[in-house]
C-alpha cells in the first residue's frame, strides 16, 4: 500500500513540475508575442517613413532616418532570442543551427543531420589546480559546475544559431 501512495506522490510532484514548466513557458511566450508586435509596429514605421520620403524627395529613403528604428528592431529581436533560449532551457532542449529544437541529449539533428558533441562526463570536469591556485593554500582539484559548462555550451550553440540566422537575413 505504501508503494501505491509513493507512486501517487511522485505522480503529483511530476504533474506540479510540468504545470510550473507550462506556466513559465507561457509567460515567456506572452513576452515574445508582445516583443514581436513591437517589431511589427517598427516595420510599419519603416514603411511609412519610406513612403513619406518618396513622396517628399522622390527617393525611397534616407538611411539616417532609419538607423534608430533598425537599432530598436535589432534590440527587440535579441530580447526575443533570449526569451526563446530560456524556453529551451526550461524544456531541457537545445537548438540546432537549422533552427530545430531538440532534446539536450540529442546526438544528431533529424532535420538536417548535424551532429552534436557528446556531453562531457563528470570526471572530465575535474581540473587540476594550477600553481597560482595552490599558492592560496588549496591543494585539492577544483571542479567546475556541470550546469555552468552546459550553459556555456548552450550560449555557444545559441551564438552559432544567431550567426547563421544573421547570415540568412543578409
Amino acid at each position: 500500500m505504501k508503494n501505491f501512495f509513493d507512486k501517487m506522490k511522485d505522480g503529483a510532484q511530476e504533474a506540479a513540475r510540468l504545470a510550473q514548466q507550462t506556466v513559465e513557458t507561457t509567460k515567456l511566450k506572452t513576452q515574445i508575442y508582445g516583443l514581436e508586435k513591437d517589431v511589427d509596429r517598427l516595420y510599419l514605421t519603416i514603411g511609412r517613413q519610406v513612403y513619406r520620403s518618396f513622396e517628399q524627395h522622390g527617393t525611397p529613403y534616407d538611411d539616417q532616418e532609419f538607423i534608430s528604428v533598425f537599432q530598436e528592431i535589432h534590440k527587440l529581436l535579441g530580447e526575443i532570442d533570449e526569451l526563446e533560449r530560456k524556453i529551451r532551457e526550461i524544456r531541457n532542449e537545445k537548438e540546432c543551427a537549422c533552427g530545430k529544437a531538440l532534446p539536450v541529449d540529442a546526438k544528431f539533428c533529424p532535420n538536417c543531420g548535424a551532429s552534436f558533441a557528446p556531453p562531457r562526463s563528470v570526471d572530465a570536469d575535474v581540473i587540476p589546480v594550477t600553481p597560482e591556485a595552490s599558492d592560496s593554500g588549496s591543494s585539492q582539484p577544483v571542479q567546475e559546475s556541470a550546469q555552468q559548462e552546459s550553459a556555456q555550451e548552450q550560449e555557444s550553440q545559441d551564438q552559432q544559431v544567431k550567426e547563421s540566422k544573421d547570415g540568412i537575413g543578409e
